[in-house]
């Protein structure tokens, strides 16, 4: 069975995305509300402005830093409209 099987049978929605032989979750929801869209960007956007630092809900990559690399992140996930896959 190739890994791309295995994380096919152990997700559900197909979101997760096979990079290499690790997998990755998408991010870029920083409100919670099940779509990656402008509302993110712009709240990331001011954060980013006011140079926020630390454990922050908009620091999408996890260094520490409100940054552009947040910024891309959450706008690339919104170009490819990733959104929350739930089970009835």
């Amino acid at each position: 069975m190739m890994n791309s099987d295995l994380i096919s049978q152990q997700e559900f929605g197909n979101n997760q995305k096979l990079v290499g032989a690790l997998a990755y979750i998408y991010s870029g929801d920083e409100n919670q509300d099940g779509l990656v869209d402008s509302t993110d960007l712009n709240d990331c956007d001011n954060e980013s402005t006011a140079f926020t630092a630390g454990y922050v809900v908009t620091d999408m990559n996890g260094d520490g830093l409100v940054d552009s690399s947040d910024l891309n992140i959450i706008d690339n996930n919104n170009a490819a409209f990733v959104a929350t896959v739930l089970p009835y």
